[in-house]
């Protein structure tokens, strides 16, 4: 079994130097294997009294949990201990506890199964009764545990292993992105509006929110976030440090390192002020969510007591604050809302810095990727996510929502927008300029300066038409706004292209200066169509509600 192992890093962390070791079992080996397992128990990787114990326990301190491992196969001997060396070496080389606990779990399964891996028609019956996903899965582990262990019939099941066909992976389901708007709205309307005493226990989310959709941190990242990650610099930036979970030292041969990320005054003066209320509460803690923070609003249930002692919150708890949340504040409140997930919004960052015109080495940077190409399954989403964002725009407009948000992003705020359509008699029109199905409502001076391209997506245009030009009038909004919408695909796609095709040179963190040019001029215009589009949807909106009135 060949294993890759970071020795040590160089240039500030940005290129590693890598061995690559050949681990074959064999009996006589047996004090290397104890000797590994000494080792991963004096650096807190394993927890056990020996290597003969037929428990050990993996120490996990992303998930806050210690992943047994049970090696209870006696009946198959050198089989058991094989899986212990396996084990072994594995979590020396920076395999994670969960994936560890799987690649047992699943071996065992094998084992049993196939009586020793020595019924190879049962192997092979065993992919047949599995889901196509398991299946692919169990092959894969069995064959990299063939490589460290010479079973005698191991040609014959590494042949089985590879007729097993990959598993395809769909895009990762996300909640509706409607309702994703829907939540941004609410979640600040709750913290503006309600007494301090009902919303502080939530502070976490709102941070989480916030910071999350802009950068795409994972949730482990965000729960480590220590107490002082912010920073105001010299020249006025402001910044915050935090540590990449894909970078943490998952074995005693790697060393993690931080990251650092410019960030806005709004921002940095939102985890000050929840800084000051730790202060104010008399919390002394070394991260800035503290589970003792939570624990004082809350019971503590000593049936979910957790394995590994810390005084961060997990995942666990952050989704219970979110599951209180939902129940509280928002349902009560606003109705049924698609569950979100503390993971959904490292997604929901990605879609946007690409809407907004950020190349893939820029959003692999943001995001922690090793590989340009990781971001690219969420371009599925993107088109979807904007037509979302459009129809919500729209109804914002149309509800008179004087708040209703444009551009700079799926969350940020540009400009506000009321339609002015349907505040005005047909009386008060008549000294407005008439044009096609409608008037303009611009007696400005500036007039026709402020003209834009096409009327229908203009804020002073008002769709009036009359009885017998209605049905045409009606089509001629529904063909833009499709006109629109066919314009808003394209650009998306031809932006997914620029950012494949550009060169980049990760050595130097660069890349292609015309094609990023080019790429944040598509990004421009795409908002811009989104703008035009959602503001041609409202004025649809607006006679829908007419004609049921």
């Amino acid at each position: 079994m060949r294993i890759r192992q970071t020795i040590s890093k160089v240039d500030g962390g940005k290129r590693r130097v890598d061995v690559v070791k050949t681990y074959l079992f064999s009996k006589s080996d047996l004090t290397f294997y104890i000797e590994t397992f000494e080792l991963l128990k004096l650096n807190n990787y394993i927890e056990a009294g020996a290597f003969q114990d037929v428990h050990w326990y993996l120490p996990c301190d992303q998930k806050l949990r210690n992943y047994r491992i049970s090696f209870d196969i006696e009946i198959y001997g050198e089989l058991n201990t094989v899986l212990k060396g396996y084990v072994a070496i594995r979590r020396l080389a920076g395999l994670t506890p969960a994936s560890c606990y799987i690649h047992i779990l699943r071996l065992k399964s094998l084992i049993i199964y196939s009586e020793g891996l020595e019924n190879v028609e049962k192997i092979e019956s065993f992919f047949v009764k599995s889901s196509p996903e398991k299946a692919w899965e169990c092959a894969r582990i069995l064959k990299n545990f063939l490589e460290f262990y010479p079973h005698n019939k191991a040609n014959q099941i590494e042949q089985i292993c590879g007729n097993i066909p990959r598993a395809k992976h769909g895009s990762r389901d996300l909640p509706h992105f409607i309702d994703v708007l829907k939540f941004n709205e609410v979640i600040e309307e709750v913290f503006e509006t309600e007494p301090q005493e009902v919303i502080l226990p939530y502070y976490p989310i709102l941070i989480w929110w916030r910071l999350t959709n802009i950068i795409p941190m994972r949730p482990v990242d965000f729960f480590e976030l220590s107490y002082n990650c912010v920073e105001l610099k010299g020249n006025g930036s402001y910044w915050i440090n935090f540590k990449r979970s894909k970078n943490l030292s998952y074995s005693p041969n790697t060393i993690s390192r931080p990251e650092e990320i410019q960030i806005d005054k709004d921002m940095h003066l939102l985890i000050m002020q929840f800084k000051n209320i730790l202060n104010e509460l008399s919390i002394d803690t070394q991260y800035l969510i503290p589970y003792s923070f939570l624990n004082m609003f809350n019971k503590v249930d000593h049936s979910q007591q957790r394995k590994i002692q810390s005084s961060r919150i997990g995942d666990t708890q952050f989704e219970r604050l979110l599951q209180r949340f939902y129940k509280n504040i928002l349902m009560p409140r606003y109705g049924y809302i698609d569950k979100i997930t503390a993971g959904d919004t490292r997604h929901f960052a990605i879609i946007n810095l690409f809407l907004q015109g950020f190349n893939a080495l820029t959003i692999a940077r943001m995001a922690g990727h090793e590989r340009l190409e990781s971001q690219s399954s969420y371009y599925s989403h993107a088109a979807h996510y904007a037509q979302s964002y459009v129809y919500h725009l729209a109804q914002g407009i149309f509800e008179k929502n004087i708040s209703a948000k444009f551009s700079e992003g799926l969350f940020g705020n540009r400009r506000e927008a009321i339609d002015r359509g349907r505040i005005y008699s047909i009386e008060e029109v008549k000294s407005f300029k008439n044009i096609d199905y409608g008037y303009c409502s611009d007696i400005s001076e500036n007039f026709p300066s402020n003209c834009i391209e096409d009327c229908r997506s203009c804020d002073f245009y008002i769709f009036k038409p009359s009885i017998n030009e209605y049905n045409e009038g009606i089509k001629w909004l529904e063909d833009y706004s499709q006109k629109l919408d066919s314009e808003t695909e394209k650009t998306i796609k031809f932006m997914q292209h620029l950012s494949e095709e550009m060169l980049y040179d990760t050595s130097t963190l660069s890349y292609q200066p015309s094609y990023q040019q080019k790429l944040s001029s598509n990004a421009a215009n795409l908002f811009s169509l989104i703008d035009q589009r959602a503001i041609v949807e409202a004025k649809l909106l607006e006679v829908k509600a007419n004609e049921n009135q």
